[in-house]
């Protein structure tokens, strides 16, 4: 094995040269009965230093040996080409805390405790059941107070508005239309290094979420309120001068209640409603921002059926993906190519070298 290239990457039947446009890369019968006898692909990586001190790097993936003649005539030419893709942006993900009601301590009010002491208050004075001479009465009207005056503290709960908040989830970025790949050229690279009004690429808005936070636009407020004194009115006669007569008569009396304050007025204060409540939300953090960029990628034209077959098999097998293994380059086996690069963080839009090994070529 005399003269190599930086490095050879494997796909379906056929191993593509991948950057060596200007090399040429032969192997002698020995190591063509080494690859047929493994029943391999092989890539081979090295330096330009001589093959004896040149260590012999074996990536494998079992083929029928008759794929090696091919492969050896592949490398009579330089088979790369290049295509614009898109290289993802990286994120990391992170916890953020977004307010969802701002704290503030409330409060309650507890009355005052009163007690009920009963009084008798006469109405009518003892007298005569019988009289020979009446007596002389007086009829008064009097207020007596059941319940005096007093003043309490008296708190007015806070008021809450409500906003809303727009949680970037993602922000704006470019994606790989489905459907679409990557145009490669071998003949004119130049011609495939398309950025600007590639049709391929989409530009995504940001994905945002709406909170709605209540925050606080008035704060409890504290005022004196004066509960007034309560009276009833009782009728009783004040006797004026006392009559004569025969047998007596008990005095009358009517019962009032009367209120004592016996425990004060209290505002009792909540601390635990004090804190502010969050949502808790992943959102990524930008690390590297998504890119299109050219890379050497397989070209199209050169992939035969059986090709697209073992490409289609090793994506749906590693991918786990519904694929029919149909040979031909169609909307679905792109797609699913596309899906596995998204996921896999992969350059998106061709069979790129970090493709084919991620698929284990």
């Amino acid at each position: 094995m005399v003269r190599t290239c930086n490095l050879i990457g494997v796909v379906g039947m056929s191993l593509w040269l991948m950057g060596c446009q200007n090399d040429v890369v032969y192997l002698d019968k020995a190591s063509l009965d080494k690859l047929n006898s493994a029943n391999t692909l092989s890539a081979v990586a090295s330096s330009q230093s001589p093959p004896s001190e040149t260590p012999i790097v074996v990536r494998s993936v079992s083929h029928h040996s008759a794929t090696v003649e091919r492969i050896q005539k592949a490398f009579q030419a330089p088979l790369a080409c290049q295509a614009t893709v898109l290289q993802p942006a990286l994120f990391k993900e992170k916890n953020t805390k977004v307010l969802v009601r701002e704290g503030v301590r409330t409060y309650t009010n507890k009355t005052a405790v009163t007690k009920i002491n009963s009084v008798k208050i006469q109405t009518m004075p003892a007298r005569f059941a019988e009289e020979t001479l009446p007596a002389v009465y007086k009829t008064v009207v009097e207020k007596i107070p059941v319940k005096r005056e007093r003043y309490e503290l008296e708190v007015e709960p806070a008021q809450y508005r409500t906003v809303i908040h727009r949680q970037e989830l993602k922000p704006a970025h470019l994606s790989w239309r489905e459907g679409c790949f990557a145009y490669t050229d071998r003949a004119n690279p130049a011609a495939t290094a398309v950025v600007d009004n590639n049709p391929c690429l989409i530009s995504q808005a940001a994905q945002v979420k709406e909170i709605k936070q209540q925050l606080v636009d008035v704060p409890p407020r504290f005022s004196w309120r004066l509960v007034p004194a309560e009276y009833v009115e009782v009728e009783r006669k004040v006797l004026l001068k006392a009559g004569q007569g025969r047998g007596l008569l008990p005095a009358e009396y009517r019962t009032v209640d009367l209120h004592h304050v016996v425990e004060n007025w209290v505002v009792d204060a909540d601390s635990s409603s004090a804190t502010n409540q969050y949502e808790t939300i992943v959102t990524p953090v930008l690390e590297r921002a998504a890119r299109a960029q050219t890379q050497v990628s397989l070209c199209e034209a050169q992939l035969t059926e059986r090709d697209i077959q073992l490409l289609q098999g090793q994506l749906a097998r590693v991918s786990g993906q519904a694929l029919i293994v149909s040979g031909k380059m169609d909307n679905a086996t792109k797609n699913a190519l596309l899906h596995y690069q998204q996921q896999k963080r992969l350059a998106q839009g061709a069979i790129t070298l970090e493709t084919l090994q991620a698929l284990g070529f």
